[in-house]
């Protein structure tokens, strides 16, 4: 980016790196399996007591298995509970099962 100093010289500052981490682990809907089975954004966020974006950070950045739904458009995601309680006690994430 450019921008003119006050003795109009010109001062070029570098650009800020972009960090991101993928670490998504995206698991397609498994065979029989039903979306029934399957808990929504808002159903983890009420299992770990957690805002969403905390939940959509947890996905990219440390791995939070998701389900991908095919032939979906909107992008809409899924989580399988017994992939996610086992990536809480291995992550050691307190969860409040009886919620959902």
């Amino acid at each position: 980016m450019i921008t003119m100093a006050s003795s109009s010289r010109v001062r070029l500052r570098p650009p800020v790196p972009k960090v991101r981490g993928n670490n998504r682990k995206e698991v397609p809907l498994k065979k029989g399996q039903s979306l029934r089975d399957l808990l929504s954004l808002f159903d983890i966020c009420k299992l770990f007591h957690r805002s969403p974006q905390t939940i959509i950070n947890w996905r990219t950045y440390e791995a939070l298995p998701t389900v991908v739904i095919p032939g979906n458009l909107r992008g809409t995601i899924r989580f399988d509970r017994k992939a996610v309680l086992k990536w809480a006690t291995e992550k050691g994430k307190k969860t409040y099962p009886g919620i959902v």
